[in-house]
């Protein structure tokens, strides 16, 4: 669980507009069977995200979550270990720090 946790920020980013467009399609279309080729692309996107973080900021992506898996998922406890993997997603993978590009 700390693992996704730690993660989810940046995956939401990362993986936007297949998320969404799985989410627009379960609502149009009120069955999410009819939606299984969007379904796919979510979970390459997923792989993908988590290879490249893997590629790149695995030390400090590996220290977050262990940090939120021993202190209970108290975020406010691992804000050094935050900064760290986040500024290592900044630099490297090219994520931004604009909660704006998660949102709707």
């Amino acid at each position: 669980m700390s693992v996704l946790l730690a993660g989810a920020r940046h995956y939401g980013q990362y993986c936007k507009a297949q998320n969404d467009a799985f989410m627009y399609c379960k609502y149009d279309k009120k069955d999410p069977a009819k939606c299984v080729e969007e379904g796919k692309k979510v979970t390459a996107c997923g792989i993908e995200f988590f290879q490249k973080l893997k590629d790149n900021c695995n030390a400090e992506f590996t220290a977050h979550w262990q940090c939120l898996d021993t202190s209970n998922q108290e975020n406010w406890k691992c804000r050094k270990t935050q900064k760290a993997f986040d500024d290592c997603v900044f630099q490297k993978m090219g994520l931004s720090g604009d909660y704006n590009d998660v949102l709707p």
